[in-house]
């Protein structure tokens, strides 16, 4: 998971009223490999932009395809959406 998505991920919590140090623990008890968002995480979500545009997609969607690219990772989403982006390497299922 990128940095950019774990900030998502904590903000949403926070907005539904988990305190800090309970998110904290549920995060730590994913085990999650955080990848950060540098300069080439960056550049390559950037350059999702014409193709995930019309899907509205946002910062935290293309990066979360950028990393699923580079690691060839499969993306599992809710956003029907995105079953319908064509981005080389992109492997996406829907979970509902």
């Amino acid at each position: 998971m990128s940095a950019v998505n774990l900030q998502e991920l904590v903000k949403a919590l926070l907005l539904r009223g988990l305190d800090l140090p309970v998110i904290e623990t549920l995060v730590q008890n994913l085990r999650l490999d955080i990848h950060a968002h540098d300069r080439e995480a960056a550049f390559a979500a950037a350059l999702l932009t014409d193709a995930t545009r019309q899907f509205g997609s946002g910062i935290g969607d293309r990066t979360c395809i950028a990393l699923a690219v580079k690691l060839r990772l499969l993306v599992l989403t809710t956003d029907r959406a995105w079953a319908k982006i064509s981005v080389f390497g992109l492997t996406v299922e829907l979970v509902r």
